[in-house]
């Protein structure tokens, strides 16, 4: 057999089969003989051996030589990028700015129309300013002593460019960065006609963005109304500060400066004829309570580069030709073959070969089907065999299954258990008998409540008010919160403590939790009135702010926000008017006479002590008092001494004095705790007030320095008697309006 023609014995004979087909008539088939028994399988392997691996291709071309160096690939840099955000993200820190406090304005003087008055300042801080505040002056009104002014008024904030020449100084203003005014005849921001000793609040359009220990210039000026007819002219007047050497160039002015409608662009014709006025700007959105460091930042895009240069790989060398085959191993030698695995035939003979397939005939017609033939009789039954012999019944037994019986009647239920009481709430909690609505102040029928100024629920915004005296639930104990206790009072001064933002409470039901409101209210509405039950503590301008709409509660508990107390940052900002450096004289000051000294609050925060110097001389005595005290401000606008006021001291909100003091030394800075914590609103009005007493009669004493040139016509410096009692708390009462008088004592202090 042919190996390399056929593989295996099988298509072998196959083929020679087909071929004797192709030649022969097939002849019938024969019988099928019975199969062999199987033959013994071969032992050769009838494939050759693998033969060995060609050698392998030829060898690599050799390394192309490397090509020039690249240039580099950086780009240009690029242009700086703007200014960063403020130091601290989000916030806009604009610390309030003014030159000096008003108590030390000398005199009201003339601003003519149409000029524009400059002073220079260094900012403060990097931040947006969007407000500017004057104070007009005494006189303010027309040239015959009339107290209404008709006109324009103008302020704004100039860049700084280097010194003019001819002009002393560290410059002059430049261009304008931000400014506003208003007019006595046009809404909706109308200049009121009577602004005599009023401060004047101007919008900066746009804000000011100001950099911090920059340069920059203030700018004043107004356009008066044109009178006919020979009626007088209107005037207008700032208050200044008189002690000031001209020859400094820090305070200018330009004449004819304003045009139609604005402040000039550019400011330019700088003279040294000047007013060196008082001037506030800030910013009232500012803050400057600086939470912990955020997390890192995404990191910013990646700038795009240069272009690339040209490249710096040289260029791959040829590749080497391929080498020649190795040579094709020979086949491997055919096994011998087995011997034949096909057993003898059978009895039956060899099977002969099968003919040709002969041509296929002509289909058949169907016959009919034969009828089906009977059934044939069923052969007979062959003989059971014989059973085996059964074993005998036992007798039935009785039946075992009665009738079912009638069911009997329920049991009684059994009487139910005693309910267990309800755990106690968690938290700063505090809890009441009842509640009420339309409440709009204590009073002795609402005992032991929590009530709100809503008229008809407390699922709404109100005044509430939660009563000295409680009742826990569960236990139906009545509790003293603020009758000889001080529950409410430490509650109100973490509240004040915490300096600016909101706190949040809610009420829910004693024995149905899930039945609550959720209420908000600012950190300073909290105010203690009184210690009967009767009295309690009042939250001003709460806020309704989600939970189930509950109307009233049958057993109210308050679950109290714990507030917190300004973060990392600054908690107040210092205050005071001016650097004792300007301390002139010493005043005699009486004895139990207090003295307010008028001052806008810079920071909204809580302030704890005041200080002050006293005077070169010592004063004798045997016991003295020093009282310091911060009043709250009133609106005000009665004649005193001749001229209006703005504003007047009311009462005390924080006070404090030293007893047992002993003033034989001069010259000293004497401090005073102030309680209790008390938070002021920035740029709020409030009057510091300061007095002394002695043991003995009263006498007049120089007590405090104080500087000397100062306008008590502009009226932020009063006075008034009887006030302040040195010796038992509280130290200082509410001020009697018609008791106030002109004073000029304008000493130095200082908040923090």
């Amino acid at each position: 057999m042919n190996r390399g023609r056929y593989p295996s014995y099988g298509m072998y004979l196959n083929r020679r089969v087909n071929k004797l087909n192709c030649c022969c008539e097939p002849g019938p088939t024969g019988s099928k003989g019975s199969a062999g028994p199987t033959g013994y399988p071969g032992t050769a392997v009838n494939t050759g051996a693998t033969g060995p691996t060609g050698p392998a291709g030829g060898p690599p071309g050799p390394i192309g030589p490397t090509g020039p160096a690249g240039t580099s690939n950086t780009g240009a840099t690029g242009m700086t990028g703007p200014v960063g955000p403020n130091p601290s993200a989000g916030l806009n820190a604009a610390l309030p700015y003014e030159p000096w406090n008003l108590d030390i304005g000398f005199q009201s003087v003339k601003a003519d129309t149409k000029d524009v008055y400059y002073v220079q300042f260094i900012a403060p801080s990097t931040a947006q300013y969007t407000k500017m505040t004057i104070f007009s002056g005494s006189e303010t009104g027309d040239s015959a002593g009339g107290s209404n002014y008709q006109g324009r008024v103008y302020v704004g904030i100039y860049s700084n460019v280097p010194q003019l020449a001819g002009l002393s100084g560290a410059g002059k203003p430049g261009d304008i960065i931000a400014q506003g005014n208003r007019w006595t005849a046009a809404p909706p921001d109308t200049l009121p006609a009577a602004i005599r000793n009023t401060y004047l609040q101007f919008n900066l359009v746009g804000g000011a963005s100001l950099i911090a220990d920059t340069l920059y210039w203030a700018a004043v000026g107004h356009q008066a109304t044109g009178v006919v007819g020979g009626a007088p002219p209107f005037v207008f007047q700032l208050v200044q500060h008189q002690d000031y050497g001209s020859a400094a160039g820090v305070v200018l002015f330009q004449d004819n400066g304003i045009v139609p409608a604005t402040l000039p662009l550019t400011a330019n014709a700088i003279n040294t004829n000047q007013i060196p006025y008082w001037f506030r700007i800030y910013d009232p959105s500012s803050s400057f309570i600086v939470g912990p460091q955020g997390v890192t930042g995404p990191t910013g895009h990646i700038g795009k580069g240069g272009p690339t240069g040209p490249c710096c790989t040289g260029a791959t060398g040829l590749q080497g030709p391929t080498g020649d085959a190795g040579p094709a191993g020979a086949n491997g030698v055919d096994g011998a073959t087995g011997p034949c695995c096909t057993g003898p035939a059978g009895a039956n003979g060899a099977t002969g070969l099968q003919g040709p397939t002969g041509a296929a005939g002509a289909n058949g017609v169907d016959g009919v089907d034969g009828a089906t033939g009977l059934q044939g009789p069923t052969g007979a039954a062959g003989p059971a065999g014989a059973n085996g012999v059964d074993g005998s019944t036992g007798p039935t037994g009785p039946c075992c299954t009665g009738p079912t019986g009638t069911q009997g009647t329920n049991g009684t239920n059994g009487t139910n258990g005693t309910n267990g009481i309800y755990g106690p709430p968690g938290g700063y909690v505090t809890s009441y008998k009842g509640s009420e609505v339309n409440q709009a102040s204590f009073n002795t029928g609402n005992i032991n409540r929590v009530m709100t100024s809503n008229t008809t629920t407390l699922a709404g915004n109100g005044d509430f008010r939660f009563s000295s005296e409680g009742q826990t639930w569960p236990g139906v104990i009545n509790v003293d919160y603020q009758i000889s206790n001080t529950v409410y009072s430490s509650f109100k001064t973490a509240c004040d403590n915490q300096g600016d933002g909101e706190i949040f409470f809610r009420i829910f039901e004693a024995q149905q939790p899930n039945e609550v409101n959720y209420y908000k209210f600012d950190y300073n509405k909290v105010t203690i009135i009184g210690v009967a039950p009767n009295n309690g503590m009042l939250i001003e301008n709460v806020s309704y702010i989600g939970g189930n709409s509950m109307v009233n509660f049958i057993n109210p508990i308050i679950g109290w926000g714990m507030p917190g107390s300004g973060g990392l940052g600054v908690n107040t900002i210092p205050y005071e008017p001016w650097n004792m450096n300007i301390l002139d004289q010493t005043s005699a000051i009486s004895a139990l006479q207090t003295f307010f000294i008028h001052f806008i609050a810079p920071f909204s925060g809580v302030y704890t002590k005041a200080k002050m110097l006293t005077s070169p001389t010592s004063v004798t005595g045997t016991v003295n008092y020093l009282g310091m005290a911060i009043y709250s401000n009133t609106p005000y606008t009665t004649v005193i001494s001749g001229t209006p006021a703005n504003g007047r001291p009311n009462a005390p909100v924080t006070q404090g004095s030293i007893q047992g003091l002993s003033l034989t030394s001069p010259n000293l800075f004497l401090e005073v705790p102030l309680a209790p914590a008390f938070s002021l609103v920035e740029g709020e009005s409030y009057w510091f007030a300061f007095a002394w007493d002695r043991n003995g009669p009263p006498v007049s004493a120089n007590i405090f320095a104080d500087y000397s040139a100062y306008n008590t016509a502009a009226n932020c410096i009063l006075k008034a008697t009887g006030l302040y009692t040195g010796n038992s708390s509280p130290y200082f009462a509410t001020v009697v309006a018609g008791n106030l008088q002109q004073a000029g004592e304008s000493c130095w202090f200082r908040l923090s």
